[in-house]
């Protein structure tokens, strides 16, 4: 049978004195979880006696009556095991929702490929199907291949990128510095070497492809390629196979 939020007071009241029952309690842990109001007093309730407890401050312990007598051992696991009980699930309630490919209805439409780029969007082309931010990219990543613009922000090299790991082909598009490129060919699990960039003939920023696997290997592209006048460019350079490793 509902209890009434009155009602359902008297029972936090109880729990807090150590002196509600089981049945009681059954019926405060239901309440509790489907209404705001009451969750919120029985969370205020429970600080509050967890903070008087803790300071041991009888003034105000009297100040309250009987309801901040010290709680007995038994009635102190019972607060930590509902206390964490609700929390997890107020916790679920407001905890936000990342969306894979597989939820977000736009990214499904772009037919598994994805550009990812930092705000420095200038080398993307116009209408490009797909743009993410490095800071909101998906848990779970279905594509195989992706385009990452670090230009002239430091962006994307602060950012988690434990999932370039499960990309097979990057498109570096204009990288900055060597620096940054071998931080990104790091974060792709990629082993660097030095011989890539030969001795001084590449000269930044710089665009590459990279295939990752047993036998990385990587080319060098020209800006012209992956220009915003070429629209198709990201479609054209990861449906053709340009590096025979």
């Amino acid at each position: 049978m509902s209890r009434t939020c009155r009602e359902v007071e008297t029972l936090i009241q109880l729990y807090a004195d150590g002196e509600i029952q089981d049945q009681e309690m059954m019926v405060l842990q239901a309440h509790v979880k489907v209404c705001p109001h009451c969750r919120q007093l029985f969370f205020e309730m429970v600080d509050l006696v967890t903070s008087l407890e803790k300071l041991g401050r009888e003034a105000r312990t009297k100040q309250r009556r009987i309801l901040f007598q010290p709680l007995k051992w038994t009635t102190v696991i019972v607060v930590v095991a509902l206390f964490a009980f609700i929390s997890s699930f107020h916790a679920k309630s407001k905890s936000p929702q990342i969306l894979s490919a597989e939820d977000d209805p736009e990214m499904e439409a772009v037919s598994g490929l994805l550009v990812f780029a930092t705000r420095d969007r200038q080398a993307l082309p116009e209408g490009t199907p797909f743009i993410g931010s490095p800071e909101y990219v998906p848990y779970s990543m279905a594509s195989e291949s992706a385009a990452i613009n670090p230009g002239k922000s430091p962006i994307f090299v602060r950012t988690s990128t434990a999932w370039m790991r499960k990309v097979n082909r990057f498109i570096f598009v204009r990288v900055r510095d060597s620096r940054t490129f071998y931080y990104l060919l790091k974060e792709a699990g990629i082993p660097a070497q030095t011989e890539w960039l030969g001795e001084g003939s590449v000269h930044f920023p710089a665009s590459f492809v990279i295939t990752t696997g047993e036998r990385p290997s990587i080319e060098l592209i020209d800006d012209s390629e992956v220009a915003p006048e070429n629209p198709g460019w990201f479609s054209r350079l990861t449906s053709q196979t340009l590096i025979t490793p």
